[in-house]
This record gives C-alpha cells, structure tokens and sequence, in this order.
C-alpha cells in the first residue's frame, strides 16, 4: 500500500519559494508540487522590469527569511 502524501499548492507565483518551504517544513513526508499563478502580470521573466514587481519579490524574499528564522533555530536545537 503507497502511504505517500501528494500534496498540490496553489499560489501566487512571487510567493511560490515561501510557500514550498513552509509546507516541506510542516509535512516533510510529502510529496508537493506548486502550481505558481501569474498574478498582477508579475511573472519569473518580468518582474525585474517594473517597480512593483522589484517590490512583490524582495518583500517576499525578505519574509523568507523573517518568517524561518525561528524554525532554523529550533531545527538546529534539535540536532545537537
């Protein structure tokens, strides 16, 4: 019997990393594939060539980084 779980994600495309990275924390035995949305015409080949979408993806990049500090550390707690 195949006990994986197949997990799906559907989100906006500048937020896709944050997204993934959140779920593989949460489920680690999941298999998950994300679905990124073109979203306010900000997409991986474009969004460098407009202000809004310079700050869309280094908001999100900054997030990324806020938002996992707190897990990082206790991941490394645990592995000592």
């Amino acid at each position: 019997m195949d006990n994986r779980i197949i997990t799906m994600i559907c989100c906006k495309s500048f937020h896709a990393r944050r997204c993934l990275m959140l779920y593989q924390l949460a489920f680690p035995e999941a298999e998950i594939s994300v679905v990124p949305v073109d979203c306010y015409g900000i997409t991986r080949d474009n969004w460098h060539m407009q202000e809004y979408g310079v700050d869309r993806v280094f908001g999100e990049l900054a997030r990324c980084g806020n938002q996992f500090v707190g897990d990082i550390k206790e991941y490394l707690k645990c592995q000592k």
